[in-house]
């Protein structure tokens, strides 16, 4: 719940204190960026062993911005934006995805695919979802709904974050592959 409630703003959440909240931030800022280094080093083996013609991390330097991590060339030439969603955690934990993230890959002609990095002890492993572009359709459907509903009472919904579990339904991770 803690790292749920960092990672969605929440300052002062009802069950911890703003200090706690703070502490999850960075251990989960520190935790993202362990989880995209060892999906560069995993996109790196692929790349050596053709797999895949290229791929840029958009966040080598800094945190780019953009809604995803990364994008992979195939050898066809089509593109795939990934986001790279780590945890501490088991698989199940819920991720967080932005209303923005959700824009994104409902309107993205290119495919989009979730890389979920989970701990089970002490090693990493990364399931991979390439079939999430659904369920942000319907999520930006609702989300876009909603927005036109509070236009009319002159109010605008600016931002909003989802937490999703990657057990849902509407996702079809692939079986886990142990990161080293």
């Amino acid at each position: 719940e803690l790292e749920v409630a960092s990672q969605i703003g929440a300052h002062p959440y009802k069950r911890f204190k703003s200090y706690d909240i703070d502490r999850a931030n960075q251990i989960f800022k520190e935790i993202g960026r362990k989880g995209e280094e060892l999906v560069d080093a995993f996109l790196d083996a692929g790349l050596r062993n053709g797999e895949f013609s290229n791929y840029c991390w958009n966040n080598r330097e800094k945190e780019s911005g953009l809604p995803y991590d990364f994008q992979v060339q195939l050898t066809n030439g089509n593109l795939i934006n990934l986001d790279v969603k780590t945890t501490n955690y088991d698989f199940n934990q819920q991720m967080i995805l932005s209303s923005q993230e959700i824009d994104f890959i409902a309107n993205t002609e290119y495919e989009y695919h979730i890389y979920r990095v989970y701990k089970n002890g002490e090693q990493f492993f990364l399931r991979v979802c390439d079939s999430c572009k659904n369920i942000a359709v319907k999520i930006n459907a609702l989300t876009t709904d909603y927005m036109r509903k509070l236009s009319q009472i002159e109010t605008d919904l600016r931002t909003a974050k989802f937490a999703v579990s990657p057990s849902a339904d509407a996702f079809n991770f692939k079986p886990e592959i142990l990161l080293t």
